[in-house]
């Protein structure tokens, strides 16, 4: 049994050896690219991938290799020589990197490569998809089951989904995925890292919805919860032989046949990477527009002579703007005087649709005029030739633009993966504010009125606040403020959420202050830190009962327009592990209004030095609806044009 290497270091491969109990000797320890290894070298072999790769995913598929490795790094948890030899493949991979590839399609694929084949084709990825998860959610996440159900539920579930993958210990936890054939029958055997936690039962003999999918396809479903370990068991799978067939394929051929991002090569070291970066920047369409013969076969000849390979010409600006759509190129060489049409008006065209806003146009002139040279940018050219063409300067010119071009591209990618990812938390931390018909039904159950506004500094808040109900029939209300916004601090905002709701029913605020910043502390990092005024409307006894952790003060309006400032002191929160908080109370008749708020409306009201809030008390006196109160500061916001660095909360609740 051979190890092969791809992109991975002669040391890393005698680690893995070693850990594989494999008995091999320095000349059965190879280092490869997958993708230059023919089948016969990959049937029955291990073989540890460095990173895994939509291309290398399509090479393992038809390949006959007895265990593929995403990454041999971590193989620490139990995986023999026994084990290799009994099972016809194995899979590894992280908790993170499976949010990155679809491994269930990937073992479903691999098997119909193999000739294996079940009655009912979706039965096997279906139960894996679930087998899976629940190693991931359930063991390396040691996340506990939930009510998928509800909004609610879901929004939990990604809160804590989110929190773990930002933890580098729980997101580097591996999953193992085992696979043998015993007869017409398939198993296999899906390990994790983790800690299991129960699926607990919907109903007397209902289990959650994974496990009575997994149960309804398999002939037995088993969890070894102290070795981390599911089983399922796939009986009567029908087979048939199917020819195994892969090409080769090479690292410099990649390019000839298709498009690839030059990020995901496969290169392990920087000299390769600048190789496979020059080669795929080479490969990259250009488009020649010139109308004399002659031009377009020497810029060709020289462009071809550094190494270009797609090259395409057009014989005036017509023709260019027909062949450009067709072709794609990633940069325009153009002839200003040309009949039908001139450069300047080509450039003119172009620059008028967004396509091609951003695309490289390298004129090339005899015109030596500042104002023709002028007149060329003004109509949309990135750079200037003069022709005579010097060849020396059209290849370096090309060079830098294409490069450039590349950077553009490639944080164009950056940014629009980087705002789907930001409209997905944000619909994720919006989830868990209460929304319009959260407070509607708070305002019927509790027979209060509440009013609400909310303004993020920036796409993500470190901002929060909500309803929470009590045991004892009354509610409780909370503000809470991270430092700092942003990502940093949204994060902070699902971790608080997470830990808030295991609180359940809480009648002693300065008791959740005490647990909350005693979970927060451990996880936080240096420097950061939460405010947090946490209260209890007990309107049966006509207090409002509160702690606060450095937060700004509730302000009570009573009936007739008195206004009192409650105390916001107190250690903020995850600072201090074990702090403690004093327990306050504010008398609360029927018509009070509670108003609680973030600092952001203190920084733009007050002085820096004034804690007596005179200036917000001054305002909001008499006032007798939480809406009213509510709408005069934002008008007087923004009357006053005031601007807004910090994340912006407003809260008012009347009893």
């Amino acid at each position: 049994m051979y190890v092969f290497g791809d992109g991975v270091s002669s040391e890393k491969l005698y680690y893995v050896a070693q850990k594989l109990s494999l008995s091999v000797g320095e000349k059965r320890i190879e280092q490869y690219n997958c993708l230059d290894l023919p089948p016969e070298y990959l049937k029955d072999q291990v073989l540890v991938v460095g990173g895994l790769n939509a291309e290398r995913l399509e090479k393992l598929i038809h390949s006959q290799a007895a265990v593929i490795l995403e990454d041999g790094r971590d193989l620490a948890f139990g995986v023999g020589q026994d084990t290799i030899l009994q099972s016809q493949f194995l899979l590894s991979f992280t908790t993170r990197s499976a949010y990155n590839y679809d491994y269930t399609h990937f073992l479903t694929q691999f098997l119909e490569a193999k000739g294996y084949h079940y009655k009912d084709k979706d039965a096997i990825a279906l139960v894996l998809q679930e087998v899976i998860s629940n190693a991931i959610l359930h063991g390396n996440m040691a996340i506990k089951s939930i009510d998928r159900s509800s909004l609610e539920g879901l929004g939990k579930m990604q809160i804590q989904i989110a929190a773990a993958l930002n933890s580098n210990e729980v997101a580097e936890k591996r999953v193992l995925v085992t696979f043998s054939k015993e007869g017409s029958d398939f198993l296999f055997f899906v390990r994790d890292q983790g800690v299991w936690q129960d699926v607990e039962k919907e109903s007397d003999n209902v289990y959650g919805r994974g496990t009575s999918i997994i149960r309804e396809y398999t002939s037995s479903y088993f969890i070894d919860k102290e070795l981390s370990t599911a089983s399922v068991t796939f009986k009567n799978l029908e087979t048939k032989d199917v020819e195994v067939s892969a090409q080769k394929r090479s690292v410099s051929s990649i390019h000839d046949d298709e498009r690839k991002d030059v990020n995901d090569t496969g290169a392990t070291t920087l000299d390769e990477a600048h190789s496979q970066r020059t080669k795929y920047i080479y490969s990259l369409p250009i488009l020649i527009v010139d109308d004399l013969l002659f031009n377009r076969q020497m810029i060709g000849s020289i462009l071809k002579a550094e190494g270009y390979t797609s090259l395409h010409f057009a014989e005036d600006g017509i023709d260019a703007l027909e062949k450009i759509e067709e072709v794609n190129p990633q940069i325009l060489i153009l002839d200003l005087m040309m009949p039908r049409m001139d450069g300047y008006e080509v450039c003119r065209q172009l620059r008028k649709k967004q396509k091609w806003k951003a695309l490289p146009i390298l004129i090339q002139t005899a015109l030596e005029s500042a104002s023709d040279r002028n007149e060329a940018f003004v109509s949309g050219a990135t750079d200037v030739v003069t022709k005579p063409i010097n060849a020396t300067e059209l290849k370096s010119r090309m060079l830098i633009h294409l490069e450039n071009r590349l950077l553009v591209n490639e944080l164009e990618k950056y940014h629009n993966r980087l705002q789907e990812e930001f409209a997905t938390a944000i619909k994720i931390q919006e989830s868990i504010f209460p929304s319009k018909r959260d407070l509607k039904e708070a305002e019927k159950k509790y027979g209060v009125n509440i009013s609400s506004y909310f303004l993020p500094s920036s796409e993500l808040t470190g901002d929060m606040w909500g309803l929470l109900p009590d045991q004892s029939g009354a509610f409780g209300m909370f503000v809470a403020d991270f430092s700092g916004h942003g990502v940093a601090a949204a994060v902070n905002t699902f971790r608080l959420e997470s830990f808030i709701r295991t609180l359940g029913a809480v009648q002693d605020p300065s008791d959740a202050l005490k647990k909350l910043t005693a979970q927060l502390q451990p996880v936080m990092m240096p420097g950061n830190y939460a405010t947090m005024c946490y209260g209890i409307v007990d309107k049966e006894n006509e207090k409002f009962i509160y702690a606060a952790a450095g937060s700004t003060p509730p302000l009570l309006i009573y009936p007739g327009g008195k206004v009192i400032a409650g105390d916001g002191s107190g250690i903020p929160l995850g600072i201090v592990k074990d702090a403690s908080y004093d327990l306050r109370e504010l008398p609360c008749p029927p018509g009070t209004i509670i108003f609680m708020f973030s600092d952001a409306l203190t920084d733009n009201f007050c002085a820096e030095d004034d804690l007596t809030m005179q200036p917000i008390i001054d305002l909001i006196q008499n006032m007798d609806e939480p809406a009213a109160i509510i709408s005069l500061l934002r008008e007087h916001m923004e009357k006053n044009d005031t601007p807004v660095d910090d994340d912006l909360t407003l809260f008012a609740v009347q009893v």
